[in-house]
């Protein structure tokens, strides 16, 4: 009863079909899948026909269904102002002409463990990827190709930049004038060099108005903020 209330998943609940039970090493990645599925929702503005949840590394040892259903959750969750539960996220998510595809990977550069979400929208192929480190928590390391590695917060902007002097500068006293504290940032390259991705968590929220005067910034390309609980 206390997981329920919590929004946590509940192994012995009826109409929940799980498979084997939910091992400890899954457990906190369970979370990751949740987050990276709101972010995924976030920054493709959208929901995907086909939602690939891609168990990569030791979590290809454990069973993926879990996990596809802590993504949805967290994807479906920006769709909805009902509470999402594990057990009604696929129905929502049926609602919404979304399908679930399960994969597990042995391979898995870097990491020992990581979940990755692919999917289109609007035409466009988008990936988030992440994984669970004892320190840090949850961690986000992938967006679109490009690598970073920047703590999962509740509070999350994600920016993509001309790779030119100055914009990393500009970005950071924007967001002082704003009183906005940054926690953590990381910069990733995408593989030819001409632009990049920055991962910013960040202390306090950001408003619409906000990003579109961060958009207006020189070498500013995109900005996408997140909210997560």
């Amino acid at each position: 009863v206390a997981e329920a209330l919590r929004g946590e998943l509940v192994l012995s609940a009826v109409n929940l079909e799980l498979g084997p039970s939910v091992s400890d090493e899954l457990r906190p990645f369970l979370r990751v899948a949740e987050q990276l599925g709101a972010i995924f929702s976030a920054f493709a503005h959208g929901l995907p026909d086909e939602l690939t949840v891609c168990a990569q590394g030791r979590l290809a040892d454990e069973p993926v269904k879990p996990l596809a259903l802590a993504a949805l959750r967290g994807a479906v969750s920006s769709v909805t102002e009902g509470s999402v539960s594990y057990v009604n996220a696929p129905v929502i998510a049926e609602r919404h002409g979304v399908r679930v595809v399960e994969e597990a990977q042995p391979e898995a550069l870097d990491y020992q463990s990581v979940v990755r979400l692919s999917g289109t929208v609007d035409g466009v192929e988008r990936v988030v990827a992440g994984t669970y480190m004892e320190r840090k928590g949850p961690v986000l390391i992938d967006v679109d190709g490009y690598e970073i590695e920047v703590p999962i917060t509740e509070h999350l902007l994600l920016v993509r930049n001309e790779d030119v002097p100055g914009v990393i500068g500009r970005i950071g006293m924007f967001l002082g004038d704003l009183e906005v504290n940054i926690s953590d940032m990381v910069v990733g390259r995408d593989p030819s060099g001409a632009a990049a991705m920055m991962g910013l968590a960040i202390d306090q929220s950001l408003s619409d108005d906000n990003i579109e005067a961060l958009l207006a910034l020189d070498g500013v390309n995109s900005a996408r903020y997140i909210d997560l609980p």
